[in-house]
């Protein structure tokens, strides 16, 4: 029960890519598919995890430079860093668990004049195994109501809150 388990991977790319079609939309949100000639994706993604006496760590970045080869600007919606951080800790028949997820801005459009600002949101699980493969889970997304948004016009702010029952014969 008291055993040290830990586990770290690297993962590097490098993509280019011919014709890239983006989906954009404008102020209006009349929206299309927008071509970018050639673009370059290349980055690097490090994650770990870790568990020791019931407590579990895990974490990942990403750094990544999704750009247009043509114009140099960052592919739309795409950040160059992002990353999770979280936590879980086991108590008796309870899993309880808080999660850190964060972004670097983005752009929503090709020109890179809409930018969307980075942010970074907490949310926490707590899973209660109920015995014959049942599980009662609460979930809470984005507990601080942070606004923010993915794409331009689509506000993902605000806390959410799930409740469910898992069953696995």
């Amino acid at each position: 029960a008291g055993a040290w388990r830990a586990n770290a991977r690297a993962l590097g790319w490098y993509n280019r890519v011919d014709q890239l079609i983006v989906f954009q939309c404008d102020e209006a949100f009349n929206c299309a598919p927008r071509n970018v000639a050639r673009a370059t994706l290349s980055g690097a993604t490090l994650a770990g995890d870790a568990t020791w006496r019931g407590t579990s760590i895990r974490a990942t970045v990403d750094l990544q430079r999704p750009e247009d080869d043509v114009t140099g600007n960052l592919l739309p919606r795409r950040a160059r860093q992002h990353g999770t951080f979280g936590v879980a800790q086991a108590v008796g028949p309870a899993k309880l668990g808080v999660e850190v997820i964060a972004s670097s801005y983005r752009y929503d459009d090709a020109e890179n004049t809409r930018r969307l600002g980075g942010y970074g949101i907490v949310n926490v699980s707590l899973e209660w195994s109920l015995g014959h493969g049942a599980t009662l889970y609460a979930r809470g997304d984005n507990v601080f109501g942070k606004d923010y948004a993915l794409a331009y016009g689509y506000a993902t702010g605000g806390a959410r809150a799930f409740v469910g029952l898992r069953w696995q014969p």
